[in-house]
């Protein structure tokens, strides 16, 4: 395991807070069309990612099953 450095993780340490204040400095919608456009995007987005990983996560475990031994393992 690497040491890092107090210069790495002082450095670390302020990127992480130029992210976050980034992410609290977003601007609000502009009218009431952009805020809809942004939800429902931001729902179609979730429920995307979602969708993906409810595949591929038993998909990747009966892969790992399969490479252990069969899907019973034995």
């Amino acid at each position: 395991m690497v040491q890092k450095t107090k210069e790495d993780l002082k450095k670390e340490q302020q990127e992480a807070q130029a992210e976050l204040e980034a992410l609290l400095n977003q601007t609000r919608p502009k009218n009431l069309r952009d805020g809809v456009r942004t939800g429902l995007n931001n729902i179609l987005s979730g429920a995307i990612g979602g969708v993906g990983v409810a595949v591929l996560a038993p998909t990747m475990g009966f892969a790992a099953g399969l490479k252990k031994g069969g899907i019973l393992g034995t």
